[in-house]
This record gives structure tokens, C-alpha cells and sequence, in this order.
């Protein structure tokens, strides 16, 4: 048993699995592990596979499941072996379901498929991955959630709930698992330039307008690229994040920072920044 967090009691190759890998965050998080030498497995319902950088060092394997199901995981985790000659030391969970709608607009069905995907799909999945990362000596465990999981957001009741809940489940597994070597983290991100984003965004009365809405709310004034968010993914996934375990981190463009921001003052008061850094010159 380890008895710090740290990664230096792990033995075997760097292995990781990741849920939801075929687009958006999950492929950039695919991209950036292969690239420093991480051997990968992908579970997602489409079959498309990430595309590999050209200095990648690491394999990669895809598996098209529902990464919900605690049979998938079982295969999966065989799988691990048969292909790297060892289990694995970095899970990320980067699959997810969306519905619009408030408690009084959605129906019963939606809150159970949301929650399956969204909160007992990696639950399931921890069950069996915990004990063998723990038996390698440790490993890291990254939920990629949503700034909704801090903050509602209109029309999206059972979606932030589901990642509440999320956090809560991060959390628990940190605490219940850091004396085994095992890290749990979360990444909150503001709207990401994502297919599964752009879905809620067509589905808007006014898709242009809400689209306009949610880049201009993010004080940096532009949506995130899925690398952005996969960038901190592979941080807290990697040895370099080797003190942090149980924490939620804001990617999110400053979206959290503030409970209200903006836009004509804040463009105003960088113009006058400026100005004044050009006159003093």
C-alpha cells in the first residue's frame, strides 16, 4: 500500500483510459497523453477515432461502448492488460449527457439517463479501477465537470445536478483513496468549442444569439478550445500535480471569478488601460 501520494510507487508502463475520447476534450486529452508516452485506451459510442499526433510516443486503442456500463469497464480493464502488460494508472472520465429543460419541463427518463452517464457510469467504473490501480501503487483519477457544477444555469436541472453530484463523488473517492497513492481531481470548464456544445447551442430559439450571449459572458471574451481544458486534464493526470487530490479547477475563461460581468465596461476599461500604458512611454 502506498502511503503518500506519490507516483514513485507505481510500477509498470504509464497506462490510461479514457471515456468519451472520440471528440472534443476527450480526443485533445487522448493527443496530449500519446504525445508524452502514455499508452491509452478509448471508450466512446461513436467509432471515430482521435487523431494521433505525428511525435506520439504512446499507443492508443479504441473501444466503441457506452463507458455507463460496468460490463464494458470489466472487458476494458482486461483489455488493459492484454494490449500494455498492466493496469491502469490514470483514468479520465470525460463522457457526458446533456438535457434541456427545468424539473418542472423534464420527464423522469431524462434525469435517469443523465445520471447513468454522468455520475453512476463512473461510479461503476471506479469500483473495479480503484482496487487495481491501488494494487500497482497508486494512480490518478481526473473527472472532466462543468462550471454548472458550482453555479445553475437556466434550463439545465438535471444536467448541473448530475454534476454536482459529480463533485461530491470526486471528492468522496479522494478522501476514501489518497492512502492508497490514489489522486482524484476535477476540471470545471466554461462552454468549450465542442460538438456536444454546439448541440445545446443549436437547440436554442435563437442559436446565433445564444452563442453570442455565451462567448460574451466569459470575461476573456472568447469559448474555450477543447485543448485549454485537456491541457489541465494531463497536469492533473500527470506526476506534476502530485500534491493535489479532492480539488475541482476552474477552466472556465474567468466565467466563475464574478457573479455578474460587464462587456461595454470591461472593453472601455481595457481601452483606457491601454491608452494610459502607451502614454507613459
Amino acid at each position: 500500500m502506498a502511503d503518500n501520494l506519490s507516483s514513485n510507487n507505481q510500477q509498470g508502463p504509464d497506462v490510461a483510459i479514457i471515456a468519451g475520447s472520440s471528440s472534443g476534450v476527450g480526443a485533445a486529452t487522448v493527443a496530449r497523453m500519446v504525445r508524452r508516452g502514455v499508452n491509452v485506451i478509448g471508450i466512446d459510442r461513436s467509432d471515430v477515432v482521435p487523431t494521433m499526433p505525428q511525435d506520439a510516443s504512446g499507443r492508443y486503442s479504441h473501444v466503441t461502448a457506452d463507458a455507463g456500463s460496468e460490463k464494458v469497464w470489466v472487458e476494458v480493464l482486461e483489455k488493459c492488460r492484454s494490449l500494455y502488460g498492466a493496469d491502469p494508472n490514470s483514468v479520465v472520465f470525460c463522457a457526458a449527457v446533456l438535457v434541456i429543460g427545468s424539473v418542472v419541463t423534464l420527464e423522469e427518463k431524462d434525469w435517469q439517463n443523465i445520471f447513468e452517464t454522468n455520475v453512476f457510469g463512473p461510479a461503476r467504473a471506479l469500483r473495479h479501477v480503484i482496487p487495481r490501480m491501488a494494487a500497482r501503487g497508486g494512480g490518478t483519477v481526473v473527472f472532466v465537470n462543468s462550471s454548472v457544477g458550482h453555479m445553475a444555469e437556466q434550463n439545465l436541472a438535471a444536467y448541473a445536478s448530475s454534476k454536482g453530484a459529480g463533485l461530491m463523488l470526486m471528492k468522496s473517492a479522494a478522501v476514501d483513496h489518497a492512502r492508497q497513492g490514489i489522486r482524484v481531481n476535477a476540471v470545471c470548464p466554461g462552454s468549450i468549442m465542442t460538438p456536444f456544445f454546439m448541440r445545446h447551442v443549436e437547440a436554442a430559439p435563437d442559436p446565433q444569439g445564444f452563442l453570442e450571449v455565451k462567448t460574451q459572458r466569459h470575461p476573456a471574451g472568447r469559448l474555450l478550445q477543447p485543448d485549454d481544458v485537456a491541457a489541465v486534464v494531463d497536469f492533473l493526470a500527470s506526476p506534476d500535480s502530485l500534491g493535489m487530490t479532492g480539488v475541482a479547477v476552474p477552466v472556465d475563461g474567468g466565467l466563475t471569478a464574478a457573479y455578474d460581468f460587464y462587456v461595454d465596461q470591461a472593453s472601455q476599461e481595457a481601452k483606457e488601460s491601454n491608452k494610459r500604458f502607451l502614454d507613459s512611454k
